[in-house]
């Protein structure tokens, strides 16, 4: 019956169909939200791409990220692929990448996790040896004691709140990669630590 409505039924029907998968995401049913983003994605039609690349985006992502949320890693890991082959911005590419940083935590494969954290970063500016060393831990402890030094709690409290995308973004991926870290290098879990 789909393909007998017209454009404004059907960009209504989209709305619809992304609402409920929406709802369905936040009550936890991964299965019926995933069906529904299928259901959108197949209504927006590759088109979107070109017509609405922001909200193909999206809904692509969003149909990974309920994969995944689902249990079914395979399928989750080749939207994200699919995502990453396509002519992407910086920050919706580092997106994905968080979410294919999640499968591989998820799957123990925390290298990969740690690898594709730092590929993110790179695309943000952030540069992070995934084996530091001690002394470079220590480098970077006397950095940050350096920057702090003279500033008290009170006065970092009330700075204003993060909102430049790129830096938060920087601050995810490296949250991301705080578990993958634990299970793999000794100096890089409070590395990251000190950089968020």
């Amino acid at each position: 019956g789909r393909d007998h409505i017209g454009p404004a039924a059907s960009a209504r029907l989209l709305d619809l169909v992304l609402m409920a998968a929406r709802r369905t995401k936040q009550a936890n049913a991964w299965d019926a939200a995933l069906t529904y983003l299928d259901v959108a994605a197949e209504l927006q039609g590759d088109d979107a791409w070109t017509t609405q690349p922001e909200r193909a985006f999206g809904v692509a992502l969003e149909r990974a990220e309920a994969a995944y949320l689902r249990g079914t890693g395979d399928l989750a890991a080749g939207l994200a692929q699919d995502l990453l082959a396509r002519d992407l911005g910086r920050l919706e590419r580092v997106r994905v990448l968080e979410l294919v940083i999640l499968i591989h935590t998820a799957r123990l494969e925390y290298r990969k996790a740690l690898e594709v954290g730092q590929q993110a970063l790179a695309l943000l500016g952030e540069r992070l040896p995934l084996s530091p060393g001690a002394p470079k831990l220590l480098t970077e402890l006397i950095r940050a004691k350096v920057v702090l030094k003279g500033r008290s709690d009170e006065t970092l409290l009330n700075l204003p709140r993060m909102a430049e995308p790129q830096k938060l973004a920087i601050v995810r991926v490296l949250g991301l990669m705080a578990a993958p870290a634990y299970f793999t290098e000794l100096y890089l879990l409070p590395l990251i630590g000190i950089r968020i």
